[in-house]
């Protein structure tokens, strides 16, 4: 795999760890990098910089030669430390364009491996702000990004639509450590949240009509009562005048 430049990197970079700044990506690249001296290779003449221990720059080679991927495994590991026995993988179906396409009331199915013992998720509009996700357990396998949670963090973000390509990201956390982000194109339909009550939701949205029917029947039963007992009271006062 070619070493790619600066700005490329500085994209891959940002992708495994959006929580870098413009600084960190620099710092990252110059420490990592590999010194080259003006005459590397034989392809400059030496200049008195040659004479500076490694990380000073000169006017060739500027801070060395970029590294990619020792830049990328630094960049994923500034704030956790890296673990690839962590893994997160999409378990719903992907659409022709390779992403998700979410409805209201729907949600998409992520499976967890390694025992995290929490999952944090986040959209790409939202610098410095991970989530940690409200419904996952400690040493669950899997959990769920639903339409409802995505309205309810894009619809405050002034300037921001929520209906169609959103970018969601979600990362495991084991004590110090995290996995590698999962990224996921997510297709929103509809900006209106649906509630629901949890796994039950479904069903006690199906017993909603079931209930109000009874209620109006026992109205019913209610009012037929009613009337007859004020008949049979308004009879025994007839008979009691007819007395």
């Amino acid at each position: 795999m070619a070493t790619p430049g600066a700005a490329g990197l500085a994209a891959l970079m940002y992708q495994a760890n959006p929580d870098l700044s413009p600084f960190d990506i620099r710092n990252i690249m110059q420490e990592t990098s590999t010194y080259r001296q003006c005459h590397y290779l034989l392809a400059n003449e030496p200049c008195p910089e040659d004479l500076i221990p490694k990380n000073r720059q000169n006017n060739v080679y500027g801070h060395g030669h970029v590294e990619g991927l020792p830049a990328l495994l630094e960049a994923a590991s500034y704030v956790y430390g890296l673990n690839t026995d962590i893994n997160l993988s999409v378990d719903s179906d992907l659409s022709e364009e390779n992403r998700i396409n979410l409805h209201p009331g729907e949600s998409f199915s992520v499976s967890v491996q390694g025992s995290p013992m929490e999952v944090q998720w986040r959209t790409w509009d939202m610098r410095d702000n991970w989530m940690s996700h409200p419904d996952f357990l400690e040493g669950e396998t899997h959990f769920e990004i639903s339409h409802t949670m995505l309205v309810d963090r894009l619809q405050y973000l002034p300037g921001n639509q929520i209906e169609g390509n959103q970018t969601v990201m979600m990362r495991a956390i084991l004590d110090d450590e995290a996995s590698t982000n999962l990224v996921a194109q997510v297709f929103v339909l509809g900006s209106e949240p649906v509630f629901t009550s949890g796994p039950g939701g479904s069903v006690n949205s199906a017993l909603v009509p079931v209930l109000s029917m009874i209620v109006v029947v026992l109205v019913g039963m209610l009012t037929v009562s009613l009337i007859r007992l004020r008949s049979a009271n308004l009879i025994e006062f007839e008979n009691e005048e007819e007395k």
